[in-house]
């Protein structure tokens, strides 16, 4: 019997903020009309973020 199952991913809330807007700046790509995005950082002096994710499966039965 095949059991429908769940994906439950934990972020913090650098993760989040840093996904959220690298997915609005690339939206935003090329369109001379659109507001200009900022990608969230949180590395001094770079780019990217420094973030930790969790991710949990469950089955339902």
């Amino acid at each position: 019997m095949v059991y429908p199952t769940i994906e439950i991913q934990h972020v913090t809330e650098e993760y989040f903020r840093y996904i959220k807007s690298s997915r609005y700046a690339t939206i935003n790509s090329g369109n001379p009309f659109a507001e200009p995005a900022n990608v969230y950082t949180n590395i001094k002096n770079g780019f990217g973020i420094f973030g930790v994710m969790h991710s949990e499966m469950i089955e339902i039965k």
